[in-house]
């Protein structure tokens, strides 16, 4: 075989290699959850506490709620992407902050469906930092109205918190609905912080 036949083998049969290498690239770190610098095995108890902001443009308005929830994370054992099971999800106290909502003579309440949500942490470019994907579906009622928002927020995992950015939106029947807001994880006693990286 000559030497030219042979460089063009090595190169065909290296191609997919290439490939797949230049995939792997592209698919970034596997994040995972920390507590107090130390990879999480097994799996940690957390609760949770903040407040969002739902932009509900179609009524001019912005809902501003308490938010407490419960939920496990966890490491899977294969080396997958940190995931939560979130158990609990309770928005209190809903307020509008702007606006005025026409149609509602009553405080609005928002409620979970579906419970328990599972959630996965990913990095998702050109978003900065590592996300936790949460696929949710809320139940709004404002007086005799009902609707449901149903889709998947992404918020940045910082020190003990998940910041909530209004890139993603909740699609609704009544238009979309972006979030805003910070969420603050506090773990077992003596956990001082929980992170991803």
């Amino acid at each position: 075989m000559s030497k030219k036949r042979f460089v063009g083998l090595v190169l065909l049969l290296a191609a997919p290699l290439f490939a797949a290498s230049a995939l792997t690239a592209q698919a970034g770190p596997t994040p995972h959850w920390y507590s107090d610098g130390q990879l999480i095995t097994g799996s940690e108890l957390v609760q949770t506490n903040g407040k969002l902001t739902f932009d509900l443009t179609q009524f001019g308005a912005k809902l501003e709620c308490a938010l407490t929830d419960s939920e496990t994370i966890a490491n899977p054992p294969t080396g997958a992407s940190g995931s939560d099971s979130m158990t609990a999800f309770r928005l209190t106290g809903c307020n509008i902050t702007a606006g005025a909502v026409s149609v509602c003579t009553t405080p609005i309440r928002v409620l979970p469906l579906g419970l328990p949500w599972t959630t996965s942490l990913a990095v998702m470019p050109p978003a900065v930092g590592i996300r936790d994907v949460i696929g949710l579906t809320l139940k709004f009622r404002c007086g005799t109205h009902v609707w449901n928002a149903k889709g998947s927020l992404n918020p940045e995992v910082g020190l003990s918190v998940l910041k909530f950015q209004g890139g993603k939106a909740l699609a609704s029947a009544v238009g979309a609905i972006t979030v805003v807001g910070v969420d603050y994880l506090t773990g077992p006693a003596g956990d001082v912080t929980i992170t991803a990286k």
